[in-house]
């Protein structure tokens, strides 16, 4: 058995319309490919900068995604507290009401409470979005620190366009 890897681009549109658009159908054309010596691209590697950035966007964006709901419920929350907490809140930015939340008594109300639990959650989640920020941009700033010089191109847009191509080791520049 062979240790080489070969990477198989998808079948001509035309062909698979005609032959149809079948699982065997692809992976015979795939292994005619590789025999007729057409498919000669070394695959992608799942390791290296590409992959490291894969996988820090991955836990940033679930990190936004579950701040971003924490600050809805709490939010939400705030519309059935007593009407008077819920007044001295309202004049707060959202930074200073996450702020205050967070410095909620813990033997208040079940309102209160989960107030205090939700702030102190996004304040953690923040920390955590800062920190993979961080990381990412350091990654771009290693890798590819070209990229950032395109106007428009921030480090998210880089890391994205690093993580579609990918850690191909034929490719290096």
């Amino acid at each position: 058995m062979n240790s080489w890897s070969l990477e198989v681009n998808q079948p001509d549109r035309a062909t698979r319309r005609r032959r149809g658009k079948t699982d065997a159908v692809d992976a015979e054309a795939a292994a005619r490919a590789v025999l007729s010596g057409r498919a000669d691209v070394t695959p992608k590697t799942g390791e290296g900068p590409a992959a490291d950035m894969r996988v820090l966007r991955l836990a940033k964006e679930s990190a936004v995604k579950a701040r971003t709901q924490a600050k809805n419920q709490l939010k939400a929350v705030l519309l059935g507290i007593d009407p008077e907490l819920r007044e001295s809140l309202s004049r707060l930015s959202n930074s200073a009401l996450i702020a205050h939340c967070a410095e909620l008594p813990g033997n208040g109300s079940a309102s209160v409470f989960t107030l205090r639990l939700l702030a102190r959650r996004i304040q953690q989640l923040t920390v955590e979005v800062k920190e993979l920020t961080r990381r990412v941009n350091r990654a771009v700033r290693t890798c590819h620190p070209q990229l950032l010089d395109i106007i428009g191109v921030g480090p998210d847009s880089a890391a994205a366009l690093l993580i579609a191509a990918g850690d191909n080791p034929g490719l290096r520049t």
